[in-house]
């Protein structure tokens, strides 16, 4: 039975139960005749005596006290206990550059932290006490909810984190000192429970040596994404530390989040590095989402079986995270989340369900349809014995909690995204994102984007059984009232359609990155209903639940490639950790010192706009600073003009108060800022990120250009600083007409005619013209080789040029049937050439051009091969 939630009242015979004493017991004054003694046998009197000898033996052998249920002894091991926790927190803090040793203790403080926030909301909100795992992350939600009001008014910075974290380490003190079932008598279950079932016992400890592992792994992972993590997350961390507050009106990837994950990432990084990156995901709320789990599983009492198979599915789950964006946090937070709304906590489901919106936004949908459906269908459950006014007047207190919390929780991340991007609810509040961008293609029909569904159902990672787990919810019954589980599976699914619809074209393997937090969760919940022992709440009949067990050891089996190369990556970054333990990265001092000496070049209290790759090891506390991660995706103001030479962004700097520009020169730049590497992107990516490409080498040419028409203060190693508002001579200024896209199309091209690779340009998609389904990519390929006859085989060339390079003739491959969708609002002029290998295919195949299925033209090659295409197309009438 659940816990009374506040507004909740306690049904009154129960609560009669409870409060009112039991009657005294009537006793009868007259006394009893005593029985005369039985004739017993005398060998029969001795074995009589001899049992009840051995009775009174084993009875006093069980009243022989034990010293382990000793009074003194229990508080004396409480106390050990939070000394060893502290003792852990202070390992940390004392080594601060300590990657692996400092970086597991403060991971195992952590763990406690968290456990202590959630008992400060038990006591709250007063409810039972939940299990370790669960009671972290109530814990986390509620650190969510506090500093979120911190990050709006600018004072969450390091000495403010800290001091959280101490409270979350108070909570755990008390609650070991005047808990009933303290830590140390955990352990001793634990020990209990390994005597007990010797056999299960030892699988239970390799799963958990494997847990500890990817665990310590991810504590010494020193590697990080330098696309996203370096530019963005671990940037953002860095201003949150330094000054407090998150405001980045340039960054994209910032308006993308409400911050959450960054918050949770600075807890990391508060005891004074930022090298343990991967600590809070991959480690601290990885073993959350496991102990929930477990809790789960216990609590429904889950068949062994059941909960071995799922958490062994869980520990060698294919990494599939590219950065440190929340991926286990999600997956643990939404676990919270579900056995929140399972217990009929609604006070706390608006606390977990604000919280699981901080860290991604398409999670919020997920969120808000799961919590309306299950309270719709507890509505619609309760209107069925009662009019429509009774059953609201007993749900709305619910509704009304839920929503009260949720939004109180919210509010302050709410306002701390308005003051950085002017938006709260992105991407349907734009703010500062470029609104002449979309991130979905232009040229997208319906069904192209209904194959693109079926696709990503179809295609699923990391949990590969999707389809099958898929088909077995849909024949799932849940009889509880809310029917959470159905409810659960029904607001995931429709979640996943709305992120397909909003990057319709994206690869399956990116779409299921951001589903896997809610994704794997439900999978969990759906294997620990169906396998409880006694009183299963998700009813599968028994042929299902056979299939069910078999799609979870089905799963290992497809996965368990990937787990050999994942342990000996872990096992060397440990390796790696160990060898620089003692005084830290060294690559990190040496990059510290780069972006010292670039940021002493500024005066201190100046505003800087900068695009480097590092920003991290900049000092936001000394300077405002403004990083352009993705230049042109977001801006302030009139947005940053783009495509019209280097003065406009010269003058837009300076009119917003950047005075001072920071950039990386291309040749230097270790990654995202290479400029051969976005001239590549540009010509063979797909179109959001050619988009992304336009804008990256247009702000990467146009800097190069500033640093000789304006004041150089700095200029080492690769790293400029300029004074904008002291021109040394004119900069350029491009005068061109149109919307965004057209402009871009028309720098596309005198790009491409600049670089030499004007026919490459005429095989790239535009604004007026896509290169669809049915064409291969380009390529370019080396004319000196000759075509080889059908009967022979092409001479291997000399020197093969390296891969990535755009020199040689542009080719793209056409298939039987090729879509060019054309846009524009008048006559357009078509010009084709279109070449075939005759001595390869040996044939002349016809070919047929039509518009909306009206043919155009119908040509045959000539004697080279050739087909030479040019006519006007007319508008759609």
């Amino acid at each position: 039975m659940s816990e009374p939630d506040e507004g909740e009242s306690v049904p009154a015979p129960i609560a009669r139960r409870v409060t009112e004493p039991m009657a005294a017991a009537e006793v009868d004054p007259t006394p009893i005749p005593a029985a005369a003694p039985p004739r017993t046998d005398p060998g029969e009197a001795a074995d009589v005596i001899i049992a009840h000898s051995r009775a009174d033996a084993e009875l006093a052998r069980r009243r022989r006290p034990n010293p382990w249920d000793s009074p003194r002894l229990d508080r004396i091991l409480r106390v050990v206990v939070v000394v060893l926790v502290l003792a852990l927190g202070g390992i940390g803090i004392a080594l601060p550059h300590s990657v692996l040793r400092g970086g597991a203790a403060w991971l195992g403080f952590l763990f406690f932290v968290l456990s202590g926030w959630g008992y400060l909301i038990v006591r709250l909100r007063r409810v039972a006490d939940p299990d370790f795992g669960l009671r972290a992350a109530w814990g986390a939600a509620g650190y969510l909810a506090i500093t979120g009001g911190l990050v709006a008014v600018g004072l969450c910075a390091s000495p403010a984190i800290l001091a959280l974290i101490a409270i979350g380490a108070a909570g755990f003190t008390w609650r070991e000192l005047v808990s009933p079932t303290p830590s140390w008598q955990r352990v001793r279950a634990g020990v209990r429970f390994l005597r007990a079932k010797p056999a299960l016992g030892v699988l239970v400890i390799v799963l958990g040596l494997v847990a500890v592992i990817q665990m310590l792994g991810a504590v010494a992972a020193l590697d990080r994404n330098p696309w996203d993590d370096d530019l963005a997350y671990t940037p953002m961390i860095k201003r949150l530390l330094d000054d407090g507050n998150l405001i980045e009106p340039f960054s994209f990837r910032r308006m993308s989040a409400y911050g959450g994950q960054t918050m949770l990432g600075a807890l990391a990084a508060a005891r004074g590095t930022l090298a343990n990156v991967h600590l809070v995901d991959k480690a601290l709320f990885f073993g959350i989402a496991i102990l929930i789990v477990i809790g789960k599983a216990r609590e429904r009492r889950a068949q062994p079986v059941w909960t071995v198979l799922l958490v062994l599915v869980l520990l060698l789950l294919p990494d599939t995270a590219i950065n440190t964006a929340a991926h286990w946090t999600g997956v643990a937070m939404f676990l919270a989340l579900y056995r929140a709304v399972a217990r009929d906590h609604w006070s706390i489901v608006g606390l977990v369900g604000a919280a699981v919106c901080t860290l991604r936004q398409n999670y919020i949908i997920v969120v808000v349809l799961f919590v309306a459906i299950v309270l719709s269908r507890r509505l619609r459950g309760t209107q069925r014995v009662m009019s429509w006014r009774e059953a609201w007047q007993i749900e709305k207190p619910r509704w009304r909690l839920v929503a009260g919390v949720a939004v109180a929780a919210i509010a302050c991340w709410w306002i701390a995204a308005f003051l950085s991007n002017e938006t709260f609810l992105f991407p349907l509040v734009t703010g500062t994102f470029n609104r002449d961008l979309s991130l979905v293609s232009e040229a997208m029909t319906w069904t192209q984007e209904l194959g693109s569904l079926v696709w990503a159902s179809i295609d699923t990672s990391p949990i590969v059984v999707v389809p099958i787990l898929f088909a077995l919810l849909v024949f799932t019954d849940d009889d509880r009232i809310g029917k959470p589980l159905r409810s659960f599976f029904i607001a995931v699914t429709l979640g996943f359609v709305f992120l397909v619809h909003g990057f319709a074209g994206t690869e399956p393997f990116h779409l299921w990155r951001y589903a896997f937090g809610f994704g794997v969760a439900l999978t969990a919940v759906f294997v620990l209903e169906t396998g409880a022992e006694h009183e299963r709440a998700a009813r599968l009949s028994p042929l299902g639940r056979w299939l069910l067990l078999a799609v979870l050891a089905l799963q290992l089996l497809i996965t368990r490639g990937a787990v050999p190369r994942r342990f000996q990556t872990a096992f060397k970054d440990l390796g790696e950790a160990a060898a620089i333990d003692r005084h830290g990265d060294p690559t990190a001092r040496i990059e510290a010192r780069r972006y010292a000496a670039m940021q002493a070049a500024i005066p201190r209290g100046a505003k800087i706009a900068v695009m480097v790759d590092d920003p991290a090891y900049l000092d936001f506390h000394r300077n405002p600073i403004a990083n352009l991660d993705t230049p042109g995706f977001a801006s302030p103001g009139t947005q940053l003009p783009a495509f019209g030479g280097a003065e406009p962004i010269r003058a837009y700097l300076v009119a917003n108060g950047y005075r001072y520009l920071g950039f990386v020169r291309s040749e230097r730049s270790r990654y995202f800022f290479r400029r051969d590497f976005w001239l590549w992107r540009i010509f063979h990516d797909s179109e959001l990120f050619q988009i992304m490409s336009a804008y990256t080498l247009d702000a990467i040419d146009n800097f190069s250009e500033l640093a000789t028409a304006t004041t150089v203060l700095h200029d080492i190693d690769g790293l400029v600083v300029l004074d904008l508002e002291t021109p040394t001579n004119a900069a350029s200024r491009h005068e061109r007409v149109g919307a965004e896209p057209v402009r871009r199309s028309d720098w596309f091209r005198t790009l491409a005619e600049r670089e030499g690779l004007r026919d490459a340009w005429s095989l790239v998609s535009r604004h007026d013209l896509r290169f669809e389904d049915g064409v291969a990519t380009l390529q370019f390929v080396d004319g000196t080789l000759p075509d080889p006859r059908w009967f022979e085989v092409a001479p291997a060339p000399a020197t093969v040029k390296p891969a990535g390079k755009l020199r040689g003739q542009p080719i793209r491959g056409l298939t039987p049937r090729a879509h060019l969708p054309v846009r524009g609002t008048g006559t357009m002029r078509l010009q084709m050439r279109i070449a075939i290998a005759l001595n390869t295919v040996y044939a002349r195949p016809r070919i047929d051009l039509s518009l909306d299925g009206q043919i155009l033209a119908s040509v045959v090659a000539d004697e080279r091969g050739m087909y030479v295409i040019d006519l006007a197309v007319p508008p759609r009438a």
